[in-house]
């Protein structure tokens, strides 16, 4: 695995990736038919993600407040926690 600088998630790049696993140059393909549909599946994929990393991400944010108003005294550490993971999760994810 290629070592790489943290960034935050980007569905729509992972998707691509994904994609790309199985179709690495789909869009010089010329068969319009064929390249449309590996773009639907493309699109697919992103909308599972994005409800699976919803799911997760609303569970760590649940996780997380119930932690954080239990070891500290104010809510600005808390806000503090969730602006942590907006930045790495974008608010596509937090929905």
């Amino acid at each position: 695995m290629l070592k790489t600088k943290p960034q935050p998630l980007d569905l729509e790049e992972l998707a691509d990736k994904i994609i790309r696993v199985e179709y690495p140059t789909y869009e010089q393909t010329t068969i319009p038919q064929m390249k449309n549909a590996i773009i639907r599946n493309k699109h697919l994929i992103k909308q599972i993600l994005e409800q699976v990393m919803q799911s997760a991400v609303q569970g760590l944010k649940e996780d997380v407040g119930t932690w954080c108003f239990k070891k500290f005294t104010t809510t600005r550490e808390y806000g503090e926690l969730v602006d942590l993971i907006k930045k790495w999760f974008p608010d596509e994810v937090l929905k």
